[in-house]
């Protein structure tokens, strides 16, 4: 949340600058489960088409998890430390438990 501080913009506002895109096309989209992708402080995040379509239509509240799993690394967060499990464990902890 520093980095929105520094931006004085508060989550959702952020969230509206953030570009989804169509990724399906992208080779990390061919690789096993991912779903979505970013690079660290991008603020273009692309989506992988029907895989992401199907994921959407079985569980809601994992999308949201992906999502703010993502705008998480366009805000800088790396990876490898902390694992993807992690963030994604602490982000269902801090918003559904």
């Amino acid at each position: 949340m520093v980095r929105l501080r520094e931006f004085g913009l508060s989550p959702a506002d952020y969230l509206r600058m953030i570009y989804v895109m169509d990724g399906g096309g992208h080779p990390t989209c061919r690789r096993e489960g991912v779903l979505v992708f970013t690079a660290k402080g991008s603020r273009s995040i692309y989506v992988c088409g029907r895989d992401f379509e199907r994921f959407a239509r079985r569980d809601r509240r994992e999308v949201v998890v992906t999502i703010i799993h993502e705008l998480l690394h366009s805000l800088g967060l790396g990876e490898r430390p902390p694992s993807p499990q992690h963030i994604t464990h602490r982000v269902r902890q801090l918003c559904w438990q």
